[in-house]
């Protein structure tokens, strides 16, 4: 397979760092790509056939906006966003888990 250059140094560079061959490396790649793909795949026909048969009812398009903006209402001073920011990957997931627990300890 022929690569962009950036990509294949990456690639190259992985390989160095761990030892496997690229060659290996792409083709452990594709196959968890694949399976990935298979898995997304028949989760979709599932959820169709659940469509399909009135197992679950659609949710109108607008509903689903409102769904979707009710969940980023929230705004948060950019000092707090930066600070959590700076405590790496996932802070939206520990703002919400902070505000969680303020919930819980409320109740």
């Amino acid at each position: 397979m022929n690569f962009a250059p950036d990509l294949q140094a990456r690639i190259d560079r992985l390989a160095v760092e761990t030892g496997c061959a690229p060659e290996k490396l792409v083709e452990d790649a594709v196959a968890e790509y694949v399976a990935e793909l298979a898995q997304t795949r028949e989760m979709l026909d599932s959820r169709y056939d659940d469509l399909k048969s009135g197992r679950v009812k659609p949710i109108p398009s607008d509903e689903v906006i409102a769904r979707l903006r009710e969940k980023s209402a929230a705004r948060l001073n950019a000092d707090v966003v930066a600070w959590m920011k700076a405590s790496g990957e996932g802070y939206q997931t520990r703002i919400n888990a902070y505000l969680r627990q303020l919930m819980q300890r409320s109740r």
